[in-house]
């Protein structure tokens, strides 16, 4: 994966719009490149701060095909595609 998800729970009366307008600011405190804010993730009441990585992993076919995900998967068509921002196999 290239990128890494932190997800952030806001105390109850603190507006979405006070975190994203901070995006500049958390820029400079982590040396990222850039960030990615997600607010809210969907289905969940969190906000999600997207961090490239330094050294992006590369994800191993041999373990795509040994995950539950691909085994368990009833198409006849399964194909390993990688791995979402969580690190779960995406087949």
């Amino acid at each position: 994966p290239s990128v890494t998800r932190f997800e952030v729970h806001p105390e109850p009366g603190v507006k979405v719009n006070k975190i994203t307008n901070l995006a500049d600011d958390i820029k400079l405190s982590l040396s990222a490149k850039d960030i990615r804010i997600e607010a809210p993730i969907p289905g969940k009441n969190t906000i999600g701060i997207e961090v490239p990585n330094r050294v992006s992993k590369v994800v191993d076919l041999r373990q795509m095909i040994r995950s539950a995900a691909f085994r368990t998967n009833p198409s006849p068509l399964t194909a390993a595609l990688g791995v979402d921002i969580s690190g779960n196999p995406v087949v």
